[in-house]
């Protein structure tokens, strides 16, 4: 990717999943008094929203991709801003 314009998409694509992962996905495996009042708020407002089954059941395989998620891709997020940000050619 050699343009300015791509550079900046690809990170903010990248920076958006940061919180995303953090703060929303992540409240499948943390106990809730890990989570933060207004991260509850936004995933209570999913829940309800569009009363999507696998966040509410949180099967075991759920669990263990968003566990996967948590462990690669959040780490790589971060690494990807930080290559676009500074122009790197190594990602």
């Amino acid at each position: 990717v050699s343009t300015p314009i791509a550079h900046t998409v690809f990170t903010f694509f990248f920076a958006a999943h940061i919180p995303t992962t953090a703060l929303l996905d992540l409240q499948i495996l943390l106990p809730e008094r890990y989570v933060p009042t207004f991260a509850k708020t936004v995933w209570q407002f999913y829940l309800e929203t569009f009363k999507d089954p696998l966040c509410i059941t949180k099967p075991l395989w759920m669990k263990t991709l968003v566990g996967a998620e948590v462990a690669f891709q959040l780490p790589y997020f971060f690494a990807a801003v930080y290559a676009f940000r500074t122009r790197g050619n190594w990602i």
